[in-house]
């Protein structure tokens, strides 16, 4: 993983592997290790590059949403019951993850 300018300063790969392993164990104990469909919406963050490293580590296919919820009405639908994963500062996506999305 390449180190990362944020938040005034360089994070390096190391403390950026420490962040993503907690997420993969976060999600893991959470999923287990899923195989089907993913999403997350990702800030453009420290935390945001962990999680997408975390969640390519899963035999899982991710599916990336738009940190603009209005970006998720698709078609066809997104399946419902769709694991969406959101990191703390994408929080208030929540409640859109457990609305229907179709068109």
């Amino acid at each position: 993983m390449p180190r990362v300018l944020a938040l005034g300063r360089w994070w390096s790969a190391d403390e950026l592997d420490a962040i993503a392993r907690r997420w993969r164990t976060e999600v893991a104990g959470r999923l287990g290790e899923p195989e089907g469909l993913i999403a997350t919406a990702l800030p453009v963050s420290v935390d945001g590059v962990a999680l997408f490293a975390a969640l390519l580590s899963l035999p899982s296919t991710l599916v990336l949403l738009s940190v603009d919820i209005r970006a998720w009405r698709t078609n066809p639908p997104l399946p419902a019951g769709l694991p969406v994963i959101l990191p703390p500062s994408q929080a208030t996506l929540g409640p859109g993850a457990a609305r229907p999305r179709g068109r």
